[in-house]
């Protein structure tokens, strides 16, 4: 994957077959994410699926009752409503396949993905 930016949906609501639900279920990560906003330099931040366990990392709890979260008006928002992901080809490839291999061995190893650009 390159460096450049992403454009695409990643959806994190409670329901079974949001991307979070889905790895949690499995086994593979914690019901959990973080994301940075604000990187070093030009670049973005980083967003990470599941736990940093790091001393310095410090985590700040969202409201349940707030459906989404934005950031100024630079069109980044956080939504806990929707449980899609829709990403272009690359990272979207990158996903699956990463998935694919945790999944591996795995006594239930079905994850709901669906490629539209087909």
């Amino acid at each position: 994957m390159t460096d450049g930016a992403v454009d695409g949906i990643l959806g994190f609501s409670q329901q079974r077959l949001s991307i979070i639900s889905q790895l949690s279920s499995h086994g593979i990560s914690p019901k959990s994410f973080s994301h940075c906003l604000k990187g070093e330099g030009s670049g973005g931040g980083i967003l990470v699926l599941g736990e940093i366990l790091h001393p310095s990392m410090v985590y700040t709890p969202l409201v349940p009752s707030i459906g989404f979260y934005k950031l100024g008006d630079r069109g980044t928002i956080v939504d806990f409503d929707t449980s899609l992901v829709y990403l272009v080809a690359e990272p979207y490839e990158s996903i699956v396949n990463v998935v694919s291999i945790l999944l591996t061995n795995r006594s239930q190893p079905q994850i709901y993905f669906l490629n539209v650009s087909s």
